[in-house]
């Protein structure tokens, strides 16, 4: 599964307002992608972690997967979407409201729940 998702992750394009994605498998590992030198890929690694016990609490609070959470911050918005499998992708926008680039988000987030376990 990791090496099907790893797959689709190098080819995920940007888009126009996304700054960064990434990716956080349950056991551990953390892989980021930045088109925006203000979010170095370091700086995403630690980033990602940090959401996910938030993720994981919604989760569960509803029983089952969120299919997507966001988070607005000073200068855009994260959003994140679980997979089956308990892998977690994120994608950094550039704007609070996310508003503009909702085709592009929402094609992302259904072709990562898409990819089969």
């Amino acid at each position: 599964m990791s090496e099907l998702i790893n797959r689709w992750f190098s080819r995920a394009m940007q888009f126009h307002g996304v700054a960064a994605c990434g990716l956080r498998y349950p056991d551990g590992p953390v892989f980021s992608r930045s088109w925006d030198a203000q979010f170095p890929e370091p700086t995403l690694n630690e980033l990602w972690p940090r959401l996910v016990p938030v993720a994981e609490a919604v989760s569960s609070a509803q029983g089952a997967n969120a299919e997507k959470l966001e988070w607005t911050f000073e200068s855009g918005l994260v959003t994140a979407s679980m997979h089956p499998s308990g892998v977690i992708f994120f994608l950094l926008l550039t704007n609070k409201t996310g508003t503009r680039h909702a085709p592009g988000t929402e094609r992302l987030l259904v072709e990562f729940r898409g990819l089969r376990s």
